[in-house]
Parts: structure tokens; C-alpha cells; sequence
């Protein structure tokens, strides 16, 4: 079998499904030497943290096999402050079939293996500098089911950067497939109660949900293997948040999501409502008992 070659260079961050916290560190890590593609590290899909951007010249690479037809989604989690990093994804002949160049956090690279074999991933640092870093690799059979097929309403959100803005409320009818990722971004102020679910069929697919603050970290996420997911969440910074939806393993499937809180006819509960609320209730009860 072909060999993917997944290569990171000088600063690579990873991020698709599971985020590994990241500790401060330019040191070699455990994987070098892996500074070309001959001296890539065969690896599994998965996550591995605390790898590293130790020079400003260095160059990681990493090699995972998969088999014809599966999906690849590759994701690098670093702080951009750090170094601009950037990733390539390449087919088992070594030609490009993704990259990822973006100016802010975090990297996303995803392809569907047309030919089986061994892919590499390249990531790299624009600029100078070190930066400590997290990968993750996914890879899975694409399902058939038939929202494979209707891209929804809001596709090109693949990336943060081209998130759907979007307020509190209902959303139906939205896909994702094996190769695919979803981002909304929804605006939340400090204190703020920021709830979001998903509602879907587990057997279709493994679908993820991950919540990222305005800095882009993560402050909740659920990966469950049961239908749904929900995170709920008070905001700590005032600011855009972005909602991630992507699926583990490969899959496909439709989804409603529901962003709240929300009264019962899904519209958005004003902002500190169900305090206000549970205070007068509150009041009330006092008042009947001193009668």
C-alpha cells in the first residue's frame, strides 16, 4: 500500500473533532527527526499533543495509510501569535490535494482518498518563529446516506473564516458528510447563557459539536457516541463565538440545530430574561407565604 505522508512544518497546529490543550513549548518533541518525507512519522488516526514548531526552520511530517474512498480531515491547533503556521495535504504522489494558509488560529485541511495508499500533511510556518502545536487526523468510510448529496442552505462555511452568522434560534434541514465541516458564529455578551444542540440520527453518523470563543479556543465541546449533542455555556468574553459541526469516523446526516436560550416558539429569550424571571417567581412565593 501507498503511503500518505502527513508533513507539518515549521509550526503546525491540528484540530478537527478533539482539541488537546497545548503547553507552552519549543523544545524537539518526541517525533523528530521528521523533517522531509522520507523521515516521516508514521502515525494513526487520531490525537497527538504537545508536538512542536522547535526551530524556525523546521519542518514536521507525518504519514498515515488509509484505503480507497476515505475521507481524510486534518486538523492543526496552535496560537497564530506564536508563528503564522500553514499545512499541505499530499496524495500518495506526493502532489497537493489540499492546504491551508490562513492569517489566524488553527489549520484545516480535508480530502477524500481517491486512491488508497499512504497521504502525507504538510505544515509549515509562513514566517519565522516556534510554536508548540496539536494534531489531529480523522479518517473514515463516507456514508450514503442521501444528505451526502444536498449540500444545505448555508455550505461554504467549511472554514471559521467563512462562518454563518447566525442569531438564537431553530435551524433545520442543514448536512454534513464525511469530508464536510460547518461553522456559525453567533454574537454573545459577557454573562450570557449560550446554548447550543443538535438533534440527529447516530446511526447515519458520528456527528461532533465544539463551541470556540471569540479568541478561537475552545470552551465546550460534546462528542458523544449517542444521538444529539449539547453544550452549554456562560460567555466569560463579549464577542463573536463560532459553533463547529463535523462528523468522527467518516458518515453522513442531517441535523437541526437550536441555538438559546429560546422561549417556546423559538424566539430568543432577551438577554438576562430567565434571571429576571426566576427572581419574580421568586418573589411571588414570598409574597403568598407572608399573606
Amino acid at each position: 500500500m501507498r503511503r500518505v505522508l502527513l508533513a507539518v512544518l515549521t509550526i503546525v497546529a491540528v484540530a478537527t473533532g478533539g482539541v488537546v490543550a497545548i503547553d507552552a513549548q519549543t523544545t524537539a518533541d518526541r517525533f523528530e527527526p521528521n523533517d522531509d518525507i522520507e523521515t516521516a512519522t508514521e502515525i494513526d488516526a487520531g490525537t497527538h499533543g504537545n508536538l512542536s514548531i522547535h526551530t524556525d526552520d523546521d519542518t514536521d511530517h507525518y504519514a498515515v495509510d488509509v484505503k480507497p474512498g476515505t475521507p481524510i480531515n486534518v486538523s492543526v491547533v496552535f496560537d497564530h501569535s506564536a508563528s503564522d503556521i500553514d499545512a499541505s495535504l499530499y496524495g500518495p504522489d506526493e502532489q497537493q490535494v489540499d492546504a491551508a494558509i490562513s492569517v489566524t488560529d488553527n489549520e484545516t485541511l480535508t480530502a477524500t482518498a481517491d486512491d488508497g495508499g499512504t497521504y502525507y500533511v504538510e505544515v509549515r510556518s509562513y514566517l519565522v518563529g516556534t510554536a508548540p502545536y496539536s494534531l489531529d487526523v480523522r479518517t473514515g468510510t463516507a456514508g450514503t446516506s442521501e444528505a451526502s448529496a444536498d449540500a444545505d442552505r448555508f455550505e461554504g462555511n467549511d472554514r471559521v473564516e467563512n462562518a454563518t452568522s447566525i442569531e438564537r434560534g431553530e435551524y433545520a434541514n442543514l448536512s454534513i458528510d464525511g469530508t464536510d465541516v460547518d461553522y456559525y458564529a453567533v454574537e454573545a455578551s459577557e454573562s450570557d447563557d449560550l446554548n447550543v444542540s443538535l438533534a440527529f440520527g447516530h446511526d447515519a453518523a458520528d456527528v461532533d459539536l465544539t463551541l470556540y470563543g471569540p479568541n478561537e479556543s475552545v470552551v465546550a465541546e460534546s462528542d458523544s457516541v449517542t444521538d444529539n449533542e449539547t453544550v452549554n455555556y456562560t460567555v466569560e468574553s463579549s464577542g463573536t463565538h463560532y459553533v463547529r459541526v463535523d462528523t468522527y469516523g467518516g458518515g453522513a446526516a442531517r441535523y437541526e440545530m437550536t441555538v438559546g436560550p429560546i422561549d417556546q416558539s423559538g424566539n430568543p429569550l432577551p438577554v438576562g430574561a430567565l434571571p429576571v424571571l426566576f427572581a419574580a417567581l421568586i418573589a411571588f412565593g414570598l409574597a403568598r407565604r407572608l399573606r
